[in-house]
């Protein structure tokens, strides 16, 4: 049951999460996020993306979260702690969804329609 918390600037309750998990399954956008993460696979990275400021109209405009080739991070250390797969697994996730995404580049390759069904289960074994 989650417990009531009376907010300190406008002293409205609301529902405090207990920290249990709903049962509810991520959504879509959460599990592409884990997958690409490498801290899920037991590496350290920092510097995965960047800003870049430009001049529009005169006015300063940043734009973050660019990111960035896997050479050009700033830091990666691979095996920094326990993962929950391994980099040769998370490696092989990287290459599978790169070569399902089906709006990038000139040539995509497409998501898997046939073939292995070890593919189309993923995220099923798991996650």
């Amino acid at each position: 049951m989650a417990a009531r918390r009376r907010h300190h600037a406008t002293g409205r309750t609301r529902a405090r999460q207990s920290g249990r998990s709903s049962g509810s399954c991520p959504s879509t956008t959460r599990l592409h996020h884990i997958l690409i993460n490498p801290i899920y696979a037991g590496a350290y990275a920092f510097g995965r993306t960047c800003s870049k400021v430009t001049i529009e109209a005169g006015r300063k405009r940043i734009l973050r979260g660019i990111k960035r080739d896997r050479a050009d991070w700033e830091v990666l250390l691979i095996d920094h702690h326990e993962g929950y797969l391994s980099w040769h697994d998370f490696e092989r996730n990287q290459r599978l969804i790169t070569d399902n995404a089906t709006s990038k580049g000139l040539v995509p390759r497409g998501a898997l329609r046939r073939g292995d069904p070890g593919h189309r289960d993923l995220l099923r074994a798991g996650w």
